[in-house]
């Protein structure tokens, strides 16, 4: 009987890897109710071109441990932002600049935004 592994697993065994090799401010966005392109989104930050592509290598070594290859892998050329595409579960690892201009969460956090209540209007006596 084949094992299967869940999304959920997936994005935690990423999130781990993450840490272990000191990838900063890991975010990982449930987005499964906001689109069908994958159930979790996890970004993070590197310190250096090279420390973006050994977490991305990193990722790749630990998932192939449960026989999942990447759907994709872009940015390996610049190494400033790379993306792995593993179907249910798309990770971005970014410099810290490239990361605050495309603030990814910003962008998927559709929650919609509690309005502040409008202040009493004061009675003015003359």
């Amino acid at each position: 009987m084949k094992k299967t592994i869940t999304s959920a697993q997936i994005k935690k065994m990423i999130v781990d890897t993450l840490k272990e090799h000191k990838a900063l401010n890991i975010s990982a966005l449930n987005i499964k109710t906001i689109t069908d392109i994958a159930d979790y989104m996890v970004v993070c930050t590197a310190n250096s071109t090279v420390h973006v592509k050994t977490l991305i290598e990193k990722i790749r070594e630990k998932i192939a441990t449960v026989q999942i290859k990447p759907i994709g892998v872009e940015g390996e050329e610049v190494r400033e932002w790379m993306l792995i595409d593993f179907g249910d579960v798309i990770v971005h690892v970014m410099l810290e600049t490239v990361r605050k201009f495309y603030a990814l969460e910003k962008l998927w956090d559709i929650k919609p935004k509690k309005l502040p209540s409008p202040s009493p209007r004061k009675s003015k006596k003359n």
